[in-house]
């Protein structure tokens, strides 16, 4: 059996590889920009990859992107987790009639998504994980997009397959997912943070990890309970709002 002592030396191996400039996650960004600067109407995405302990968030464009995952990861449904357990494309429009997940559909109204389209990536035969791809527009995405979508996600794939982070055991897959996972959400929160109480990056993170104390958790968990804290207030704010004058044809 590998003693502790080489599991973390070839963890921080890993992590070298994966975190170093030019490594796989950057290259995942890279895709991820590239998808929200050409595919039309796409206001965010990033990749959710499969571990052991649950899907992680990685390479996200905007804060929404892991806060929408957010709510299928909590809910254990949405098209993100369909697209990596069927290994197929999904491609919704959120408002139609008979949607497939009715604890998702109103966690991502409430964040302003109305359009989402989640590609399988698979990498020499497995399926890893999905690129997804979030807008704020109804009937977002077209065929056009897809195909588009359908060629980033298999570039991604070449690009894990390549890379050290399937080479690795899933022992060190996992603990690299979890702590990129971890990144993201502690970094949304944070952003979160900063809007709301006017404060900087330090203080902010500061807050988390005072709140993590608080609770006896971890900062990752305080990070997670103020995303979901911001969505309830955001649903709140929501429900509250008057309904939109819709003009004569309302009547």
């Amino acid at each position: 059996m590998e003693s502790r002592e080489d599991f973390e030396r070839r963890l921080r191996k890993v992590k070298r590889e994966l975190l170093g400039d030019g490594a796989t996650i950057g290259r995942l960004e890279a895709l991820t920009a590239v998808a929200k600067l050409l595919i039309a109407n796409c206001d965010g995405a990033g990749f959710a990859l499969e571990a052991t302990g649950g899907t992680q968030s990685v390479g996200t464009t905007d804060d929404v992107v892991v806060e929408v995952d957010l709510v299928q990861y909590d809910t254990g449904e949405g098209p993100c987790l369909d697209a990596i357990m069927e290994s197929n494309v999904v491609r919704i429009d959120i408002l139609e009639p008979g949607g497939r997940w009715a604890h998702f559909a109103p966690g991502a109204l409430d964040l302003g998504i109305h359009s989402v389209l989640s590609l399988p990536v698979v990498a020499d035969g497995t399926t890893v994980g999905a690129l997804n791809l979030y807008s704020a527009t109804e009937h977002a995405f077209d065929d056009d997009a897809e195909r588009m979508g359908s060629s980033l996600a298999s570039y991604a794939a070449d690009v894990i397959s390549q890379s050290g982070l399937y080479a690795a055991s899933r022992a060190l897959v996992d603990a690299v997912l979890e702590e990129l996972g971890t990144r993201e959400v502690v970094n949304t929160a944070v952003g979160l943070l900063v809007g709301r109480l006017g404060c900087d990056e330090q203080a902010a993170y500061q807050r988390l990890v005072e709140q993590a104390s608080e609770r006896g958790s971890t900062v990752r968990e305080a990070a997670e309970w103020e995303l979901r804290e911001q969505q309830l207030r955001d649903a709140d704010a929501s429900s509250q709002r008057p309904p939109a004058d819709r003009g004569p044809e309302a009547a």
